[in-house]
């Protein structure tokens, strides 16, 4: 995505803020969120801008993937963290079970030009199976890499397995802004505007965390 450098700058600086104040860390490199929303805790003008961007994206994802309107979902929940990885940091395989969808979007990604192998600090999906061998060895990827760069945008299942690879180089590091999207299917005789929040998402949550 082509978003503004100033609006890329400033989701840049939140990210990193909210990566020392709210991400675990281990001496293997490995890190992991402590629940903190940053769309409810973290209010910015540039937050508030990339909700709306994201919050589109998610919508048409959800149209030419499975036909879903807005009006056929309720009780939507967005839930972000912010992830700066720099060198010998790492997310391991997971996947985001008990959420239908992530979104996640890399206001700043900085590349070495020393990096050793050209997938360092990349995403990768992995295939269904644990392990492969034999046959299938020979004829699926166990993986496939998606090299992010500043404005990627990666929408994808939340039972997705993936994980991220190591940067080697110092000064090379990558920001992201990870949301996951857990909904219901809207039941006969809902009000459909009423049940999918729209631009006072954020707002209202604000307002119950006073």
């Amino acid at each position: 995505m082509n978003l503004r450098p100033e609006l890329n700058e400033e989701l840049a600086r939140i990210v990193k803020k909210y990566d020392g104040d709210h991400m675990a860390r281990y001496d293997s490199g490995h890190k992991h969120n402590v629940p903190h929303n940053i769309y409810t805790h973290e209010p910015s003008w540039a937050i508030d801008e990339y909700f709306q961007i994201m919050k589109e994206m998610f919508e048409t994802y959800i149209f030419e993937v499975a036909g879903i309107t807005p009006g056929h979902i309720t009780k939507p929940t967005f839930n972000a963290f912010g992830n700066w990885e720099q060198r010998g940091q790492f997310s391991p395989l997971h996947a985001h079970h008990g959420n239908q969808v992530v979104v996640t979007y890399y206001p700043e990604v900085i590349r070495n030009p020393n990096e050793p192998h050209p997938y360092a600090g990349s995403l990768y999906f992995h295939t269904p199976a644990t392990s492969q061998s034999g046959f299938w060895a020979r004829t699926a990827p166990a993986f496939f890499p998606i090299k992010v760069e500043t404005g990627t945008m990666v929408v994808f299942p939340g039972n997705a397995a993936h994980s991220t690879t190591p940067f080697f180089e110092e000064g090379s590091s990558k920001c992201a802004i990870v949301t996951n999207v857990r909904f219901t299917g809207a039941r006969e005789g809902d009000d459909h505007p009423a049940t999918y929040q729209q631009a006072d998402y954020i707002e209202d949550i604000r307002e119950t965390l006073k």
